[in-house]
């Protein structure tokens, strides 16, 4: 970021507009900086709602892979951190080695990613430097979540995914540990996992929610087990963030500050739900776990459905006898 306002000079200004209130906007070859005197740069909130305020006007979109891969060519090697590419200059590597070795950084996120049992959120195919056609993004509803929702660490979507999954483990590893200091662990534990399985069902997940069957000895766990359980911690998550939305957005004291920080909740959500129906996708389509395995809960799942349907129709029938 640093090294792009060192770039924008009068030499390479392209426009300057001035708006009412004081607002300017300065557009120059690659970056556009805005001053704005009412909005606090250091606050987070007021910045999203001035980005979600620009973008309702016309401005590029929030999804620039452009300046996502301007960006990651300025980082420097062994560094994953894009805060500290903001301080230090790009190196004089020539194009390809550059994308080869941003390929290799993919490459040990995806392996990591795939021997741990989590799909990679988008496919190898799909690599840096990024192509941002609007059709293809459509069909990576999990790696926009992670370039651009609350899950967003980094600006290479498959490391901002290994560290959610790291976060989800440790949240995994907290919750046995929870039960497993009460009287009785494996009680504590199954009424764990029926909380899990009315959140599901309560959140239109019923076959996950017949599937569900974590253990408490992660030992004895399956990987689509852990994928189930992977997506209640997503389901909880959602709802917590959309809870801490509506929260920002009442605690504004205008309704154009409520309309402009509803913008950009209503944008962080939008990409979590990308990212539950995914999980989801992920699931019924069979891709977790061994695929014996995934078969075996996809029966399980089947038989369980056909059974409440007959019990439902029986039902039906025993109220029309009457």
């Amino acid at each position: 970021m640093l090294a792009a306002i060192a770039r924008a000079t009068d030499d390479n200004l392209l426009e300057r507009e001035v708006l009412s209130g004081g607002r300017v906007i300065e557009r120059y070859n690659g970056i556009t900086i805005v001053q704005d005197a009412n909005v606090d740069v250091e606050n987070r909130e007021e910045r999203f709602a001035l980005l979600a305020e620009l973008q309702a006007q016309g401005a590029p979109p929030i999804v620039n892979l452009a300046a996502v891969n301007e960006r990651l060519q300025a980082l420097p090697r062994g560094s994953q951190s894009p805060s500290e590419a903001s301080t230090v200059p790009a190196e004089s590597v020539d194009e390809e080695t550059r994308n080869a070795e941003m390929r290799a950084y993919e490459a040990k996120h995806r392996t990591y990613l795939l021997q741990h049992g989590c799909p990679p959120c988008h496919p190898p195919e799909y690599t840096y430097p990024y192509d941002s056609n609007e059709d293809m993004l459509r069909r990576l509803p999990a790696a926009l979540y992670y370039w651009f929702g609350d899950g967003g660490k980094s600006m290479m979507p498959l490391d901002a995914q290994v560290y959610d999954w790291h976060q989800f483990l440790k949240h995994q590893t907290s919750d046995r540990r929870s039960c497993s200091e009460e009287p009785n662990p494996r009680a504590a534990w199954s009424h764990y996992v029926l909380k899990d399985r009315n959140l599901l069902r309560a959140n239109k997940l019923p076959e996950s929610a017949v599937l569900l069957a974590t253990s408490l000895d992660l030992r004895a766990q399956s990987r689509f087990q852990t994928w189930l359980e992977f997506q209640v911690y997503h389901v909880r998550r959602y709802a917590q963030q959309a809870k801490a939305a509506k929260q920002k957005v009442d605690a504004e004291a205008d309704e154009e500050g409520r309309r402009l920080v509803r913008t950009n909740q209503d944008r962080l959500l939008a990409l979590h739900r990308g990212l539950l129906g995914w999980i989801e996708e992920q699931r019924s389509g069979g891709r977790v776990g061994k695929s014996d395995e995934a078969r075996y809960y996809h029966f399980v799942a089947a038989a369980a459905a056909h059974k409440t349907q007959h019990a439902t129709a029986r039902r039906a029938g025993d109220t029309e006898a009457h």
